[in-house]
């Protein structure tokens, strides 16, 4: 019986949990490299969703880069590198916290 009231209060909290987890997700975008403009501060990417729909990722001094797991800056990214950005929305550009880079 201690069994059943345990699932019966367990399984309802860990739902809510993962509801909850799921709405306070960062918003983050992935694709591939199109361009890096630096006088701009921005990584034109190909989305993954769409390859014909290009969006913005903003970056600043405070961005994490990494490339390949490794901490890397803004420079090392290259056309055609594999890129996931997790921030906030800013319009229609993602002001990136993170950036993460791979190589093909």
């Amino acid at each position: 019986m201690k069994r059943r009231s345990f699932l019966s209060v367990a399984v309802p909290a860990a739902l809510a949990g993962a509801a909850f987890a799921a709405d306070k997700a960062e918003p983050r975008l992935s694709g591939h490299v199109r361009e890096l403009i630096k006088d701009k501060n921005t990584l034109d990417i190909f989305t993954n969703k769409d390859r014909s729909v290009i969006r913005h990722v903003r970056y600043d001094g405070d961005t994490q880069f990494t490339l390949d797991g490794k901490p890397a800056d803004a420079g090392a990214a290259e056309q055609g590198y594999r890129i996931v950005a997790v921030g906030a929305w800013d319009g229609k550009d993602l002001k990136a916290k993170t950036v993460a880079l791979y190589k093909r």
